[in-house]
């Protein structure tokens, strides 16, 4: 009878760790979106509170990589 209990009481915290796991993750997407809307209104504004994005060339990409082979690197 303690090993039922027991094991009701383990199913019980780990599916309120669970459940807390998902609260977490979907307040902090909320958060996320709030961010991004709060960061397009004010570009739209014309008082940035990011900086906005900068433009990527191939090679800035090609930096990130230290260990390609320049063999295998398109002809530009």
């Amino acid at each position: 009878m303690i090993y039922v209990a027991v094991a009701a009481f383990a199913a019980v915290v780990l599916t309120g760790f669970a459940w807390a796991g998902i609260l977490r993750s979907v307040i902090r997407q909320q958060a996320r979106e709030r961010g991004l809307l709060i960061a397009q209104m004010l570009h739209l504004a014309g008082r940035t509170w990011t900086l906005p994005p900068a433009a990527v060339t191939v090679e800035d990409e090609l930096d990130d990589f230290g260990l390609i082979d320049p063999a295998q690197l398109p002809d530009y």
